[in-house]
């Protein structure tokens, strides 16, 4: 029998909001400066998926080291659905039990990797586990914000600052 995994994805805003900030970036870019040239939007929008790309994959390969006791398995990217960029991944929770045995439990991970020593010792804390679960979405939410700023900053040479809105 296999680790039991953990799948989730994440999404980088909504077609709501991504589809005016594409516009808006692409006129910006033909008013750029940094810009010169001919930029069809068909070529403007395989760089704005290949920017988004990145960014969802500095995400991803920062994972292990943000996370000490979750093990991203394997991800996948989508840019070219309708919609939202998105990454789907799947985790392997590594935490013990209060008595110390392997678990592989996501709460049990989460507290491993944010509780004290007395809580990683206590049994069943539900509160904790929705804290520490609070915690690691805000952890994860914020590292995938400042991977996109990374991705468009480099791409595009624009100062693009994304921020977290949570609908």
């Amino acid at each position: 029998h296999g680790q039991p995994e953990i799948t989730a994805v994440a999404t980088f805003g909504s077609k709501e909001i991504i589809e005016p900030f594409n516009d808006e970036l692409y006129q910006e870019t033909l008013r750029s400066a940094n810009y010169k040239g001919n930029l069809s939007r068909v070529n403007f929008d395989r760089h704005l998926r290949a920017t988004y790309a990145e960014g969802l994959k500095k995400y991803a390969q920062g994972f292990n080291k943000r996370n000490s006791h979750i093990t991203l398995a394997e991800y996948y990217i989508h840019v070219d659905e309708a919609g939202a960029p998105h990454l789907h991944f799947d985790g392997i929770p590594r935490g013990h039990t209060a008595t110390g045995k392997p678990s592989e439990r996501f709460t049990r991970a989460l507290v491993e990797q944010y509780g004290t020593d007395d809580e990683k010792h206590a049994k069943g804390n539900k509160e904790k586990g929705i804290e520490y679960m609070r915690k690691w979405r805000a952890q994860e939410d914020e590292a995938l914000v400042r991977c996109m700023n990374a991705a468009f900053k480099e791409r595009f040479k624009t100062p693009v600052k994304f921020e977290l809105t949570r609908t």
